[in-house]
Parts: C-alpha cells; structure tokens; sequence
C-alpha cells in the first residue's frame, strides 16, 4: 500500500512543514534575530525532537527547537525553542517559561550534579491570527497588569523575554533570497486573515519549489483557509501551472472528499 500524501489544513502544520527543514529554519531565523546575533551562528541549526521535553515537563513540548553553535567556542549553543499561535492566547508567555526550564535541564552543563553552565536560550514565538495580539508579551508584564504590589517587588520577581513576530507585521522583502520560507509566510500570512489576494497568490506559487511536496502542502493549506477566494485560486492554479494546477486542484478535492466520507462514517451517516 502507498503512503497516504499528508496535505495540512491547520496553520500549526503549515508552521511545522515551513521550518522542519534546517536550511529553511536557518533563513527564518537569520531574518528574525537581532542582526547582531547572526555573524555569531555557525553554519545551518541542528533540529531537535521535542520529545525531550516530554521526560521533564509531562505532554508539553515546543513545536519545534533548534540549536545552534555558537563560533565564540565549539562547546556555546544557542537554542530557539519555537511555538505557533493562531489566536491570542495570555498564557504564551508561561507556556514559553515551561520550554525554558526544560531546556535548560536538559542541556545545561552539570558537574557533580550541579549547574555549572546555562546556554543561551531564546524562546520564538510565531503568531498568523487576524486579530491583533493585545496579551501581555512577557512574563514580567504577564504579573504586572494582575498583581498590585508587582512594582513592590519588580527586583524579585521572574521574567522571560521572547522573539515575537506577527506574520502580518513581517517585511517579506528581507526573505527574498529565500524564496521557499518567503512563500511559506506569506501563506501562513493569508490563511490566519482567512482572504487572499490574487496578487498574493501569485507570488506564493512563483515562489514554492516546482513539483515539490512543499508546493502541494502549500496550496491545501491555502484552499482550506481561504475557501471564499477558491473559484480565484483554482483559474490561478491552471493560468500558472497549467495541467500541473488540474491535478493539484483535484489532489485537494479527494482529500476533501476523504475527510468529509471520514466524518459521516463517524456520525454514523
């Protein structure tokens, strides 16, 4: 039996097929540290199961985590524990604070069963809702709007800065030599506001390596999170790939179809 083709329809599978790839990751991240930081990566980050989170903090995992080495000392690390949010949610910055903790016991320096060493670890988090996100960004603001006394004790209690980055917000010209990762944030862009342009559209199709897996994913999660704009995104599909869109339209329709015979099949229909 074949292998059945995974074609995503939510934005946190769209986010984790964009960046599993290490050379895709390394332009995404080179675009959104603090430019200081890049001359200091060595090479393409290394990708690390999630899984290792599991053993410390329970089911809860980042969505990906990436390490880098760091060219001050063979032995430095820099880790990007990454989380995808497609509606605001308050509690992101102790979620973070969980991937944090868990990092840093997994991957700290012990000796004798004490801490000598603590890498650097910056937690990334990526948002591609419609609505603008107003939740407090850190965890020091987090106790802020709700604790009274917090300016009483600022010195004493804990907080945790994080790369946030809005995909609206993001200037995708500074992505242009890396064609595949611009196309993926533009998608992620279009499906979190639910509506895409045919402007938009074209250039993601331009941009998403031909005959790929990556194209094919790319174009479902469009069709499914942009299902007002589809009678547009088909004729584009056939004015750009010609017979290659039929079939990458027809590819989705069956997967459709599948997964709506799944769900009367479940409802007993």
């Amino acid at each position: 039996m074949s292998k059945r083709l995974y074609l995503p329809t939510t934005h946190d599978a769209l986010c984790k097929i964009i960046l599993k790839v290490p050379e895709r990751a390394d332009a995404f991240f080179r675009f959104a540290l603090p430019p200081e930081v890049t001359p200091l990566l060595d090479g393409v980050p290394e990708l690390l199961h999630g899984t290792f989170y599991d053993a410390i903090l329970g089911t809860k995992h980042p969505d990906l985590c990436y390490r880098y080495c760091l060219k001050t000392d063979p032995m430095d690390y820099l880790y990007l524990p990454v989380e995808h949010k497609s509606r605001p949610d308050p509690a992101a910055p102790i979620q973070l604070l969980d991937y944090y903790i868990g990092a840093a016991r997994e991957h700290g320096v012990w000796k004798n069963r004490r801490l000598v060493k603590l890498p650097a670890i910056v937690p990334l988090l990526l948002y591609n809702g419609a609505r603008r996100w107003r939740n407090a960004p850190t965890l020091g603001k987090l106790i802020e709007g709700k604790n009274a006394v917090y300016s009483c004790l600022r010195d004493f209690a804990p907080d945790l800065n994080m790369i946030f980055l809005h995909t609206e917000d993001l200037t995708l010209d500074k992505l242009a030599s890396h064609p595949a990762v611009w196309a993926g944030m533009a998608a992620l862009t279009c499906g979190g506001r639910h509506s895409i342009s045919k402007a938009e559209l074209d250039g993601i199709l331009r941009r998403l390596p031909s005959k790929s897996l990556y194209e094919s994913q790319s174009t479902a999660y469009i069709f499914h999170n942009c299902k007002d704009d589809t009678d547009m995104i088909e004729k584009t599909l056939h004015s750009i790939y010609g017979k290659r869109g039929g079939r990458i339209v027809s590819m989705v329709g069956n997967k459709w179809y599948d997964a709506g015979n799944a769900k009367g099949e479940a409802r007993g229909i």
